[in-house]
């Protein structure tokens, strides 16, 4: 789904439609097995030669547990507001500059991977416990593990 921001001459709201056959055939994650269904709106709004454009997402996605390596769906409602110009002399940190067309695949994509986590759990998961390994937090291993030279304090010199 491309948008060519020429075409914008005042506030518009587009309805999200994705195919989402062709959607998971070209985007792959590590981490999203298949995205079942997108929808929500884009509300743009035209302001001098900035375009904003509020993305309201609901998506139903089967993910991969970083846990247990399981399967399972779930819903993520996602929102961002992101701003384009087509003039260069606008373009900064927040505002992207493009020719004209914005592929909106591509930047629903975007904001969906990079709104997720990055440790996914399926519903009431629990941690997997075996003698050959554990799963800990950062954290906790900063705690357990002081410095390799600690056991160089008790040498008697």
């Amino acid at each position: 789904m491309k948008i060519r921001l020429s075409e914008i001459k005042k506030n518009k709201v587009i309805d999200i439609n994705i195919d989402i056959d062709n959607f998971n055939n070209e985007y792959h994650s590590s981490f999203i097995k298949k995205f079942n269904s997108i929808e929500g709106k884009i509300k743009i709004q035209k302001i001098n030669d900035i375009y904003i454009l509020d993305f309201n997402i609901l998506a139903n996605l089967t993910l991969i547990s970083s846990l247990s390596l399981k399967e399972f769906d779930d819903d993520y409602e996602f929102s961002d507001k992101l701003y384009f110009t087509t003039n260069k002399e606008l373009e900064s940190e927040d505002t992207f500059l493009v020719k004209d067309i914005v592929d909106l695949d591509n930047i629903i994509y975007t904001l969906i991977v990079s709104s997720l986590p990055i440790s996914i759990h399926a519903p009431n998961e629990e941690v997997i416990e075996s003698d050959e390994y554990r799963v800990i937090s950062e954290d906790d291993l900063d705690s357990e593990n002081s410095s390799p030279f600690d056991v160089l304090k008790d040498l008697d010199l």
